[in-house]
């Protein structure tokens, strides 16, 4: 056949096929009585023999870039048209996600064009993780009904298993139709890349997130830039995420931040070690924060960790992780284990030395002070700061990784970081007094009014207090190791 005209057949294959899908989309909202997302989904689901055709008749060619960019502009019309806006539409309102769903796949697309053909079959992966993956959950979680357990408001525990075991089964068949030989560690990571990115997208994000992330994924593995660690905690997160926010450890944004900080250790590992390490501070930590809210003693401070304060937990260990994974310094190594015992000791003299029968006293004036106040110490509080530092650091020192020195120094200096957390807190971080009720709090607003700031600068939270502190202690760990 002349390759014009079969060209030509192409671009009506594809044009009949995305209006049928279009049309199908709208008579199944409008005359089947399904519940409107259910009917979005399996449309999305539909939309996946897309890139079949796209394969068949184009390959990695402009035709096919310029396809996909008609593709999102139908979508855009029908998505924000005002005669079509409910094809656009679930039983929860308005969303986009149809029109992210075609111009991600547009911009993927693009890229594959730019940067060659040999990462084609990329794309089909990436297209197929999104439309099935995400086309199966809604649809799962409206079968299952009261079953299901709900995890957060529009994301269910069977409907993300779905798109774990979806997003795998499409890798698998890739893998074995184009002989890509992939292997099975590596297409888990894919499936629950897919399935922690589906979880946390909101307003039809994921129809974003899902591409692109397992796009850029498979270029980081073609180019040798995905280790066994990295996989590992992909595999793992799924289950992680799913345990923190159903046990309310974590505030979403706080599930997204740790998410990101486990996946940059697992990229910067050349071992299991660093992934280890960082696990056990989490499993610890969360464990006698939750132990100690079942027993009492201060509910305030064992809220859900918010991305702020999981990023004042790992920030420079990541940086001193990432410095060592790419110089080979083994001075930023004993820095990633001293950022992240630092934080842990703290913790630890914060969430056990509340439960202290005795009064807390101010660090620099010795005098009683309020529990939960910073600045605030107790004899519990400090032995347990110090036994945590102890205890976190025999993992890298049993398992070869440290010296009996280094192991001595940095947990010493994990101590006293914590007696800088302290002092920090008791000169510069912000008190305030409820004008209504008189008590004393560390946030700025009390009995739903403006609070009275007595102490320290406004600017200056529990978190800044933490990011100080590591600062200091990794500052001085430099010095004394230079020395």
């Amino acid at each position: 056949m002349d390759e014009n005209l079969f060209i030509v057949i192409g671009y009506i294959a594809f044009i009949l096929y995305t209006v049928a899908i279009m049309g199908a989309g709208v008579l199944l909202e409008r005359k089947s009585g399904i519940n409107k997302t259910v009917c979005r989904k399996i449309t999305h689901i539909i939309s996946a023999f897309v890139w079949v055709i796209c394969a068949f008749f184009f390959g990695c060619s402009i035709h096919w870039v310029v396809l996909n960019g008609i593709g999102a502009l139908l979508l855009g019309v029908v998505t924000f048209s005002d005669k079509l806006r409910a094809f656009g539409k679930g039983d929860d309102g308005a969303t986009p996600g149809l029109f992210y769903f075609g111009a991600s796949t547009f911009v993927v697309a693009l890229i594959c064009y730019i940067l060659g053909p040999r990462f084609y079959l990329y794309t089909g992966i990436a297209y197929y993780c999104l439309a099935l993956g995400d086309g199966f959950a809604p649809i799962v979680a409206v079968v299952a009904g009261e079953k299901n357990v709900k995890l957060l408001p529009s994301k269910t525990l069977l409907g993300t298993v779905s798109v774990y075991l979806v997003a795998f089964l499409s890798v698998f068949v890739f893998s074995s139709v184009f002989g890509m030989n992939l292997d099975p560690i590596f297409m888990l990571s894919v499936a629950a890349l897919t399935c922690i990115t589906e979880f946390y997208g909101f307003l039809g994000l994921d129809n974003i997130l899902i591409e692109f992330s397992v796009f850029g994924y498979l270029l980081l593995y073609h180019f040798g830039l995905v280790g066994l660690p990295l996989q590992v905690v992909l595999i793992a997160s799924p289950f992680l995420a799913w345990l923190a926010i159903g046990a309310k450890a974590m505030t979403v944004d706080g599930g997204i931040a740790a998410f990101l900080l486990f996946a940059l250790v697992g990229f910067f590992s050349e071992d299991f070690l660093p992934v280890l390490f960082i696990a056990l501070l989490f499993a610890i930590s969360t464990a006698v924060s939750v132990l100690g809210k079942r027993l009492g003693g201060g509910a305030e401070g064992h809220s859900a960790r918010r991305a702020s304060q999981i990023a004042a937990v790992g920030l420079f260990a990541i940086i001193f992780l990432g410095i060592y994974r790419y110089t080979d310094y083994e001075l930023f190594y004993y820095l990633f284990f001293l950022a992240l015992t630092e934080q842990f000791a703290d913790s630890m003299a914060s969430d056990i030395g509340r439960h202290t029968n005795r009064s807390n006293v101010n660090i620099i004036t010795l005098k009683p002070i309020e529990k939960g106040i910073s600045g605030g110490i107790s004899a519990l509080g400090t032995v347990s700061a110090l036994l945590g530092s102890l205890l976190l650091m025999s993992i890298p020192y049993f398992l070869g990784a440290v010296s009996l020195t280094a192991y001595i120094v940095i947990s010493l200096l994990s101590f006293l970081g914590t007696v800088i957390d302290s002092v920090v807190g008791a000169i510069f971080q912000a008190l305030y007094r409820c004008r209504e009720c008189g008590v004393k709090v560390e946030k700025n607003t009390h009995c739903g009014i403006e609070a009275e700031l007595i102490k320290g600068f406004r600017a200056v939270d529990n978190t800044a207090v933490n990011y100080i502190a590591g600062f200091l202690t990794s500052a001085i760990g430099v010095l004394l190791i230079f020395v």
